[in-house]
């Protein structure tokens, strides 16, 4: 009778924790993610020495894990003292767009500029289904997209500094209500977690160098030994010298240069 009553109560324990997966699983939150389609992620660094201002660029707004989406809406805030917002748009050109072949009431989006100083830092864009069926449906692309967004790079950092600032959709309205939201077939509030953007606008990085790679092209191979091999015994005045076949920095092209490329000789960076 006691081994029944353990088996019993190690069952009930087995079952209980099974229930509890479960449930933590049904109880996963939606979510939205600012993406960089050039990354993949939601990072989006540019460089000084690439990059001017006055460039644009793009966020996509993802969705993931959502079931019975009828409506949303996405808020962007941002600092405008490096960035503004240029423009918004619902992605419909696109099929990994939410709403792809239903009718939408297909607002426009709704932009604000708070500060009164010319710039806008803020936007609401978003949709709703007239006819057809919530989101996701048979067909639709999964993770889907709700939005894209357009910012100018307005600030520089300074020499060998770095500007960093968030492109926020977990932001909330004047009366404390959150701007970037979701609603099912009943008009009930769907949970979402929401993750925003990174941006940074940086001084370009201090260049690499693999020794060996003469020409810096990213390897060391032949065409390296050839230029190493056309400056053999050379040094500044000399008619053959070349500087940049100095590996070592000695002011003379010997064999401790060849040597640096044939240790590294085959490697790649980038």
């Amino acid at each position: 009778m006691e081994r029944r009553t353990v088996s019993g109560v190690i069952l009930v324990l087995l079952l209980a924790a099974a229930f509890h997966m479960i449930v933590s699983v049904e109880a996963k939150n939606a979510s939205i993610s600012v993406i960089n389609l050039a990354t993949g992620d939601n990072s989006f660094i540019f460089y000084t020495n690439t990059t001017a201002v006055g460039t644009r660029f793009n966020a996509t707004v993802w969705i993931a894990d959502v079931t019975d989406l009828f409506a949303y809406e996405v808020g962007f805030v941002v600092d405008d003292a490096m960035l503004k917002i240029a423009g918004a748009w619902l992605p419909k050109w696109d099929v990994r767009w939410v709403f792809t072949g239903r009718i939408t009431s297909s607002p426009s989006p709704v932009f604000f500029d708070r500060d009164t100083d010319g710039v806008f830092e803020e936007v609401w864009i978003g949709d709703e289904i007239v006819v057809g069926a919530t989101y996701p449906k048979a067909g639709d692309a999964v993770p889907g997209w709700l939005c894209v967004v357009e910012f100018e790079i307005l600030l520089s950092p300074e020499e060998d500094g770095k500007l960093s600032s968030n492109l926020i959709i977990d932001s909330y309205d004047s009366s404390g209500y959150p701007i970037t939201y979701l609603l099912d077939s009943n008009l009930d509030e769907i949970p979402i977690d929401k993750i925003n953007g990174q941006y940074e606008y940086r001084a370009p990085p201090p260049e690499t160098h693999l020794p060996g790679d003469i020409n810096r092209d990213g390897k060391v191979d032949i065409r390296d030994i050839a230029l190493a091999a056309t400056a053999y015994g050379s040094y500044p005045g000399h008619p053959k010298w070349n500087p940049i076949a100095d590996e070592n920095g000695d002011n003379k092209i010997d064999l401790r240069d060849l040597v640096l490329i044939a240790k590294n000789f085959g490697k790649t960076y980038t």
